[in-house]
C-alpha cells in the first residue's frame, strides 16, 4: 500500500534587502501561494524555485524571472503566483520609487520527514525574525521622517538616537538574512542526509563507496548528519 503524501503546495519566503540610505523599502501586502502542477505532483518532484523581480512604483512586481529553476511547470506556477502579489511601493522623499532585485524562495514539497520539519521550522523562525526586524526598521524610519524640521538640541538628539537604532536594526536584519541561505540548504538536504545515514549506518568505512563517503562528509560539514542511533 502506498503511503499517503501530505501535500504542501508551497511555502514562500520573500527577502527584501535593506538599502544603506533613507528610501523606505517595499512591503508585501498580499501574497498568493503557487499550487502544484499535476505533472510535477504525479512525478513526485519537489524542491525550491528561486525567482527575482522588481517592485514598480505602483506596487506591482515586474521583470519576474527564475534564477534557480526546479521543473518547467513548477517554475511557471511560481512566476504566475508572483504576478498576483501586491506590495506597498518603496518611497523616497515621500514619492514612490522602483525597488530592484527582490528575491523569493518558493519551496514545493509533497511530504515532510521529522528532520525536514525541524529544518523548516528553523528557517521559518529566521524569516519571522527578519520580518520583525524589517518592520521595526520601517517604524524607526517613519519616526525619523516625522521629526520636526527644526535643528534644536532636542531634535538633534532624537535624530541621532533614531539613526543609531536604524543602523542597529539594519545590522541585525543583515545578519539574519545572511543565515537564510544556510538554513535553506538545511531544508533542501535534510532528507538526503537522513537517507545517506540510513544507508551507511551499518557499513564499515572500508565498505563505503566514494559517493557514500562524500555524501556523509557533506552532511557532517553542514551539521546535518543525524547522530548515531
Amino acid at each position: 500500500m502506498t503511503t499517503p503524501r501530505l501535500l504542501i503546495a508551497a511555502l514562500t519566503t520573500v527577502v527584501i534587502t535593506l538599502g544603506q540610505g533613507q528610501p523606505t523599502p517595499p512591503k508585501i501586502t498580499s501574497k498568493t501561494e503557487p499550487q502544484y502542477s499535476e505533472d510535477a505532483r504525479a512525478a513526485g518532484i519537489q524542491g525550491i524555485v528561486v525567482i527575482q523581480f522588481d517592485v514598480g512604483e505602483d506596487g506591482l512586481p515586474c521583470d519576474i524571472h527564475v534564477t534557480q529553476p526546479l521543473h518547467p511547470s513548477l517554475d511557471q506556477k511560481a512566476v504566475e503566483a508572483a504576478k498576483q502579489w501586491r506590495f506597498q511601493p518603496a518611497t523616497e522623499a515621500g514619492h514612490p520609487r522602483v525597488w530592484k532585485n527582490v528575491t523569493a524562495q518558493i519551496q514545493f514539497r509533497l511530504e515532510e520527514s521529522p528532520e525536514h520539519k525541524f529544518a523548516r521550522r528553523q528557517h521559518e523562525n529566521a524569516v519571522q525574525s527578519a520580518d520583525e526586524l524589517y518592520k521595526r526598521y520601517q517604524e524607526t524610519l517613519d519616526a525619523l521622517a516625522r521629526l520636526p524640521k527644526r535643528r534644536g538640541k532636542s531634535a538633534s538628539d532624537q535624530e541621532k538616537a533614531l539613526l543609531a537604532e536604524m543602523r542597529r536594526l539594519g545590522d541585525e536584519h543583515h545578519a539574519v538574512v545572511s543565515q537564510l541561505d544556510g538554513l535553506t540548504f538545511r531544508m533542501e538536504h535534510a532528507d538526503d542526509c537522513l537517507k545517506i545515514f540510513n544507508e551507511t549506518i551499518d557499513k564499515k568505512m572500508s565498505d563505503m563507496t566514494t559517493r557514500d563517503t562524500e555524501g556523509a562528509q557533506m552532511c557532517r560539514s553542514a551539521n546535518l548528519y543525524p547522530p548515531p542511533k
